[in-house]
């Protein structure tokens, strides 16, 4: 008998760490598509765009920030543009529980590099004062870390 809920537990585990793991690699593949990442072609794709201080399809987060609030299945894309034009590109997919994160870097000529992939249970926008100007700031976050996703003036 005993042996029997040993099996049992094993395999549950074994069948949630599957489902896990297939969850966190579907947003690895997402981020290849558009290929063109162009202003013009991001922000008609719906993607969220800072591009040198202009923001487009703010409206698009602010969505996806309410669902995450309701709990809605949702996901969404932050391109952010660098001084020289190369695309740094978010990915955040929404379950229903866990926002699942992806920034990628590889596409900027002049940066790290680096693909950075986490989770979070939450995401708010806070106001903050900077050099006198109001403006708002993204952060994903949960109760052990927290990540500046990006900050836009406020209207």
């Amino acid at each position: 008998m005993y042996r029997r809920i040993i099996t049992l537990l094993f395999l549950v585990l074994v069948i949630t760490s599957c489902n896990q793991i297939e969850e966190e690699s579907d947003i690895e593949t997402e981020i290849k598509e558009p290929l063109d990442f162009s202003p013009d072609n991001v922000i008609a794709n719906g993607d969220v765009v800072n591009l040198h201080g202009e923001y487009s399809n703010i409206d698009v987060l602010n969505n996806f920030i309410e669902n995450v609030s309701l709990g809605n299945e949702d996901n969404i894309r932050i391109v952010q543009y660098t001084t020289e034009g190369d695309p740094i590109i978010a990915e955040l997919r929404f379950n229903g529980k866990t926002i699942y994160f992806l920034e990628d870097h590889t596409m900027d000529n002049f940066g790290s590099g680096e693909v950075i992939i986490d989770t979070y249970k939450s995401i708010e926008i806070r106001e903050i004062n900077r050099n006198d100007k109001l403006s708002k700031r993204v952060v994903i976050f949960d109760d052990e870390h927290e990540y500046d996703l990006m900050a836009y003036p406020m209207e």
